[in-house]
């Protein structure tokens, strides 16, 4: 009895104990599957099916959006960035399905390459079989700073090659604006047609009647009168009708191009010259050779005006030396002439009777003779 409850107590404990790990075991089994239950409710949305320990989806994002935007802040313009927006379906005189359109193309553009976008333009033109009516061209004075230039042009185009035109402008320039236009001639162009054939139908006939001998002269003159009025609107319906095939086969295009200079270039352009401008203070050598070549610039500056103001005084200077040398032989010739004259005054004077009888200048018949020491 008491093997019995001892292996009873034993079979016990043994069952209580393997319970014990089994809860344990289920637990840890438990724990994973709890591990992002456990995580905020926001991420777990965010990405339910991402890997473990990726970054969400929004994160890559949020890092890329602002060097993106930062590259687009600056950028230019570039052809063909978009594509084109495809051929406008127009009635060409290959394909006119009984109609008769004059299709008119009004055309406003944009290019960062001004000299390139005419050249593209004309060539463009001229390989299409096109021509150009006028042309208008306002460029830069070179005395101002740079500016925007512009270019007006009217363009006559087969109709045909109208379609692949729309397509090089959009490959090649930014468009502004477009209006095209196409009348309807069909209604006039048949009416001139039909016109004429009834005009030439009435000159048939007056031309047979003028043919009758026996007309009376007012009678063919009242033919005659009738024939050039009805050959006068043969000629006016015909005009009309040239006109109408040059509008139908010839599309016109009026193109306005202007140029695009944007503010980066602009500022860049100002940097450079900026730095362009600054310049490294000057040596002591440099500033010594400055100085004496200035210095010799100053006196050969001085000879130089000096020697042109002797050349302009050079005529008056002559007539005044001319002037001085003739004084001074007036001069000398009254001064030899005064000194004769005082001369032979004198010796008249000497010579005088008067003077002998009185014996000396004294009037005492004294000796005037001063080398006498005894004064007689």
């Amino acid at each position: 009895m008491k093997r019995t409850i001892s292996i009873c107590i034993i079979t016990l404990l043994l069952a209580l104990m393997i319970g014990g790990c089994g809860s344990k075991m289920s637990d840890a089994a438990e724990a994973p599957a709890r591990g992002p239950s456990s995580a905020p409710s926001g991420a777990a949305q965010s990405s339910p099916a991402a890997p473990v320990g990726a970054a969400p989806a929004s994160a890559a994002p949020s890092h890329s959006a602002p060097s993106d935007q930062a590259n687009n802040s600056g950028a230019q313009w570039e052809p063909d960035a978009e594509g084109g927006m495809g051929t406008l379906p127009i009635l060409t005189p290959s394909n006119s399905r009984g109609k008769r359109y004059v299709y008119t193309l009004d055309l406003k553009l944009q290019t960062t390459s001004f000299m390139a976008g005419i050249r593209t333009l004309l060539s463009t033109i001229g390989r299409m079989d096109g021509y150009v009516e006028s042309a208008d061209l306002r460029g830069n004075d070179l005395h101002f700073p740079p500016h925007e230039r512009d270019a007006e042009y009217t363009i006559r185009l087969y109709t045909e090659r109208l379609a692949d035109f729309v397509e090089v402008i959009e490959d090649n320039y930014n468009i502004v604006s477009l209006r095209q236009r196409g009348v309807d001639v069909t209604g006039s162009y048949e009416y001139g047609e039909s016109a004429i054939d009834d005009f030439r139908r009435q000159e048939a006939r007056l031309i047979t009647a003028l043919e009758n001998t026996q007309l009376t002269a007012e009678d063919r003159l009242n033919i005659e009168k009738q024939l050039a009025q009805i050959q006068s609107d043969i000629r006016y319906y015909e005009r009309e009708q040239s006109g109408f095939d040059d509008g139908i086969f010839y599309s016109t295009i009026n193109v306005q191009l202007f140029e695009v200079i944007f503010p980066e270039e602009v500022v860049e352009e100002e940097e450079e010259e900026e730095e362009e401008v600054v310049i490294p203070d000057p040596t002591f050598g440099e500033r010594f050779r400055e100085a004496a070549s200035r210095s010799w610039n100053g006196f050969t500056a001085f000879c130089q005006g000096l020697l042109i103001v002797l050349v302009r005084i050079a005529p008056t200077v002559l007539v005044l030396v001319v002037v001085a040398v003739v004084a001074l032989l007036v001069y000398r010739g009254v001064r030899r002439f005064r000194r004769k004259r005082d001369a032979g005054f004198t010796d008249y004077t000497q010579g005088s009777p008067g003077q002998a009888n009185r014996g000396g200048p004294d009037g005492y018949g004294g000796s005037n003779n001063k080398d006498d020491p005894s004064g007689q």
